[in-house]
């Protein structure tokens, strides 16, 4: 990877109509324009069909595909313009990961949660730093 380049990743939204073959063809086609543009790919993901949150073109459905790769920004121009140009693609969004996040999310992985029950977890019944329930009005002058 060469400095004016950042991670990306586009996701995009295909005819459901299509069948399997024709959805790795589209799939292999974006590829092909990010390396042919200089960028590397890290990661695939085909999610497959989904229903659409809302109807697009008459359409209920759509099968998602995640691309994460490396690139300058005139690769993603051209991607997104492709892809944007192509009628099997119902929709595209393209985002720059924030390295801070990955960090962020690496941290989160080596540092298992704890469960909830045990001690210093939340909703946990530890007697680590407890504070006294309140009492209602009624309570506290039945006390005396």
């Amino acid at each position: 990877m060469t400095d004016n380049q950042r991670e990306y990743e586009t996701i995009f939204i295909l005819d459901p109509t299509l069948e399997d073959t024709k959805v790795n063809e589209e799939v292999e086609r974006a590829g092909g324009v990010i390396r042919d543009q200089g960028g590397t790919i890290g990661d695939i993901e085909k999610w497959g069909r989904r229903r659409l949150a809302y109807e697009i073109g008459k359409r209920r459905d759509g099968v998602y595909t995640l691309i994460r790769y490396h690139a300058p920004g005139d690769t993603v121009r051209e991607l997104e313009r492709r892809l944007r140009l192509n009628e099997s693609v119902l929709r595209v969004l393209t985002v720059v990961v924030d390295p801070r996040h990955k960090e962020m999310l690496a941290q989160m992985a080596a540092a298992p949660p704890a469960a909830a029950g045990e001690e210093g977890a939340p909703g946990g019944h530890g007697d680590e730093d407890e504070s006294p329930r309140r009492r209602s009005r009624r309570d506290r002058d039945n006390d005396d």
